[in-house]
């Protein structure tokens, strides 16, 4: 599958639904349990911890159908430059209950820029 825009493993995609497989998996937990992040390489990564490549291609492109809002001004999400993904992420984490610990989601939210 081709994707017009690359993946910056923001996450954002896995923060805003679960997947058929995290719901088999978990249930309609959100976020999903199966979503983790690391660093790699100074940057954080959003992970998924179930899906093969064969059934959702996680990492190949972004094809969220999200639209962002700044200063009334309506973007698609999956245009926005990679450190706008990452600041609305945090953004989006720091709002929403999670199933990390606080220590760990400090420390997610840290590094997620």
């Amino acid at each position: 599958m081709k994707f017009e825009k690359k993946c910056c493993r923001c996450g954002y995609c896995c923060l805003s639904e679960v997947c058929l497989s995290g719901l088999k998996e978990y249930g309609a937990l959100e976020p999903c349990h199966g979503l983790t992040f690391r660093l790699h390489r100074g940057k954080l990564q959003a992970k998924c911890q179930l899906v093969k490549k064969d059934l959702v291609p996680v990492g190949e492109g972004c094809c969220i159908s999200a639209r962002a809002y700044r200063n009334g001004i309506e973007h698609d999400f999956a245009t926005l430059p990679d450190s706008e993904k990452r600041l609305i992420t945090r953004q989006k984490l720091s709002g929403i209950g999670t199933h990390l610990s606080s220590k760990k989601l400090k420390k997610v939210l840290d590094n997620l820029n």
